[in-house]
Order: structure tokens, then C-alpha cells, then sequence
């Protein structure tokens, strides 16, 4: 009886299918495998000579304007071929080839059930990446790609299509960072997992593997406990790199966190004019009024005159361009007990959470202009050494200007007011 490896075995069976089927010029193109080489280069050589062959077979079709598409068999191989063939599928993906179907041949299967498709299975694998997008950046796009969904698709909408319209509504905002009124996205993204959930008629196994997820989206975008979500959304954009939305998100929620969630600082309702209305209308805005106020010396007048009537207080605080009231008042709080309490047996820690505050809102409108490369902060050393902003100056031509365009900057001290709020949050609230 002849003896045949595995491989000649294989393409003895593709060609006696292809002359049953009067398929005609079927060719078995091998790759020789380099039994010298060790396992990871030889893996490395085999997927690069196959995507070189591929690639010639690609320019050879299109030349013909005939499509080109690819079939994978994953039936037999080496242990670890599964991983290699998920490493090619993903490699093949990416130089945007058309990959039709992914199958496992049942040589002893009944005539039915010869050829099984694993595309589902290896879709899978596609979910969880793109479940993993939407927590990390807030992206749909491969999750929606991975179940086979359009969002142009108006008819014959599901569970799964409403979900996905949810979820963009999280992802458009923050694409252009318009972080407010969370809460109700939230809700909704909440709302239609909990309809999907229950409905037992949509019986994708991408779906059920997406579904199975659900728990972790809730928990790593804290969904059901608001209090921490704040600073679990901060967390998440400073690590994944999304400065812009991190300083944007901290500038609108972290007066109110500090407020009224820790609720280690109170500034008084009377500080802001018609504050009963102010109040029902968003009570997120409100607080950051009244920080902004408190910012400001408690005072309505335009920064120009703030600046003259604190410098007339304090000498010290020429050319701070428009931190003079709030630099004062943070200095000076026992002035302002009628206004302003702290109620932390560390009030320091607390001026220091607010601090993070003023120079991420200078910082912030630095990010908004930073391809104005003529855009310099006046900020005099006074300043500086008061909101901590740490910088190398050398090189400068005026020991004044101050330069704040770097990604390092923002990225550092994102990160130490991210450090002070979580330090804070793990206080014990004031009685």
C-alpha cells in the first residue's frame, strides 16, 4: 500500500473532486516547508511566500478584470495551524483580499456534510475585537462590519441594528467631543443590550458571542454605577491615548464630581444669578458655573478688570492673564467662607484637585488652536509655580512665554489630575 503525506494525500482528493466535477485546471501549488529553520521562521517564511504567490495571482486577474477571491480550508496542518491560519486570515484581511469563504473538509462526513463553513466561527473572533473597539475608542465600524451590518439598512430592523444605532451615538459624540448628556446615551445603549437579551428569535452565533459581552461593556464603561463613571471614561481616554476627548471630558465633569459626587467642596447656589432655573436645567453646567465663578474672584466683571482689582490685592499676580481671581481665592479662603467650604480634613489636597482644574482649562483651549503655531500663553512664573505646570524653558527667547502645543505636556498632566481625583475618590465622604 503507498505510503503519502498528509499534503500529497490532500491534493490527491482536491484533484479527484475537480475531475468529478469536471472542474478543469486545477492546480496544487506547494509550499515547501524548511525543516531546518526554526518553527517561528519557518511559519514567517511559509505566510510570506504565500502571500508573494498570491499577490502575482491577484495582478494576473485583475489584469483580466476577472474577480479574484480566496477560499481558505482549514482541515488538517500542524497543531498549530489554527493560530497560523487566524494570523493569515487577519494578514489577508488587511491587504483587503476577498476571502469568500473559511471551510473544514469532513472527509468521512456524510455527502452533505463534506464541506462545513467556519465563517461564523472565525467572525467570532471579529466580535470580540470590535466589542473591544466601542470600550476602548468608542468605534462601531468593525463590530458593525463583523455581523454583517449596514447602517444604511433601513428595513427589516432588529434588536441587533437598534443596538448598533445606540452605540453610534456614543461613538459620534465622541469623535468630536460632545460629552455631554452621557447619561441618556448610556441609557439607551443599556436599554436596547437588555432587548436584545431577551430575544430568543435572532439565533447568530455572532450575536450570541457579542451578547455574551454585554456584562463586561456595562462594567468597563460603568454603566450601571454613574458615581464612578466618571472617573472610569477619564481613565480609559487617557490610556488609549485620546487626549483630547480626556481634557475635554475632565474640563465639563470634574466640578461636578468633585461637588457633588465626593462631594468635597461646596460652593454656594447664590453665587450664580437665577440659579433655581440654572440648576433644573443641567445640573452638571451648574456646577461647573460655579467653579467657574469662584475662578473668576466671585466677581462679574471681564477678566481685564479682575486682573486690576486683584493685582491692586496682590502685586504678585501681574501678568497672569486672567488667573489673577481664582489664583487669589484659592490663596485666600478665609475670605471667602461665605462663598466657599471644603469639606476634606485635607483641605490642600482639595485646592490642589482645583488647581489640576484651572491649568487643564488653559491647557484645553491651548489643544483647540495648537496648529496656530504663533499661539503663546503668557503665563509668568507666578503661574506656573502656582497650577504646577512643569516645563523646560530653555531655549525660550522670553522667560514669560510658554509654549504649551506638546503631547507630553497635556499627557502628563492629564495624568496627575487623574491621580489626585482618584486619590481623593477613595476618601470616606464628610459627614
Amino acid at each position: 500500500e503507498e505510503e503519502l503525506s498528509e499534503s500529497e494525500y490532500y491534493e490527491r482528493r482536491v484533484k479527484r473532486f475537480a475531475e468529478m466535477s469536471s472542474i478543469k485546471n486545477v492546480s496544487v501549488d506547494a509550499i515547501p516547508v524548511n525543516e531546518d529553520s526554526r518553527i517561528m521562521d519557518a511559519n514567517k517564511e511559509q505566510i510570506q511566500e504565500l502571500i508573494n504567490r498570491l499577490n502575482k495571482l491577484k495582478e494576473k486577474y485583475s489584469a483580466k478584470n476577472e474577480d479574484f477571491s480566496i477560499y481558505i480550508d482549514s482541515t488538517g496542518g500542524p497543531r498549530d495551524f489554527s493560530f497560523l491560519c487566524i494570523m493569515l486570515i487577519k494578514l489577508l484581511q488587511l491587504a483587503k483580499y476577498n476571502i469568500n469563504e473559511i471551510v473544514y473538509s469532513n472527509i468521512n462526513g456524510k455527502p452533505d456534510k463534506e464541506i462545513i463553513s467556519l465563517n461564523s466561527t472565525y467572525a467570532m473572533l471579529d466580535i470580540s475585537n470590535g466589542v473591544n473597539d466601542f470600550i476602548k475608542y468608542g468605534r462601531v465600524t468593525s463590530l458593525r462590519k463583523s455581523l454583517g451590518r449596514s447602517e444604511k439598512n433601513e428595513e427589516n430592523k432588529d434588536a441587533v441594528d437598534e443596538l448598533l444605532k445606540a452605540m453610534e451615538q456614543y461613538s459620534n459624540k465622541l469623535a468630536v467631543c460632545d460629552l455631554q448628556d452621557l447619561d441618556v446615551v448610556f441609557d439607551s445603549i443599556d436599554s436596547k443590550m437588555e432587548e436584545l437579551e431577551k430575544d430568543d428569535k435572532i439565533v447568530d452565533s455572532r450575536v450570541q458571542i457579542m451578547k455574551l459581552q454585554f456584562d463586561e461593556i456595562r462594567r468597563q464603561m460603568a454603566i450601571h454605577n454613574p458615581n464612578e463613571q466618571f472617573i472610569v471614561l477619564l481613565k480609559n481616554y487617557i490610556d488609549n491615548g485620546m487626549l483630547q476627548q480626556a481634557v475635554t471630558f475632565y474640563n465639563e465633569r470634574m466640578p461636578y464630581y468633585l461637588m457633588n459626587t465626593l462631594e468635597l467642596l461646596a460652593i454656594s447656589d447664590t453665587v450664580i444669578k437665577n440659579s433655581n432655573s440654572a440648576k433644573k436645567k443641567d445640573k452638571i453646567s451648574f456646577a461647573r458655573d460655579k467653579m467657574e465663578k469662584m475662578l473668576h474672584g466671585f466677581t462679574d466683571n471681564k477678566w481685564r478688570e479682575i486682573e486690576k482689582e486683584f493685582k491692586k490685592l496682590d502685586g504678585s499676580l501681574k501678568e497672569t492673564k486672567g488667573l489673577a481671581g481664582g489664583i487669589y481665592v484659592l490663596e485666600h479662603l478665609e475670605k471667602y467662607k461665605d462663598k466657599i467650604t471644603i469639606k476634606y480634613e485635607t483641605p490642600q489636597k482639595v485646592i490642589d484637585a482645583v488647581r489640576n482644574y484651572v491649568l487643564m482649562r488653559e491647557l484645553r483651549n491651548h489643544m483647540n488652536h495648537v496648529s496656530e503655531k504663533k499661539l503663546q500663553e503668557n503665563m509668568n512664573d507666578r503661574s506656573r509655580v502656582f497650577l504646577g505646570l512643569d516645563i523646560d524653558k530653555s531655549g525660550m527667547k522670553s522667560d514669560n512665554a510658554t509654549k504649551i502645543s506638546m503631547f507630553e505636556i497635556v499627557e502628563k498632566h492629564i495624568k496627575i489630575a487623574y491621580e489626585n481625583l482618584l486619590n481623593l475618590s477613595k476618601q470616606k465622604k464628610p459627614d
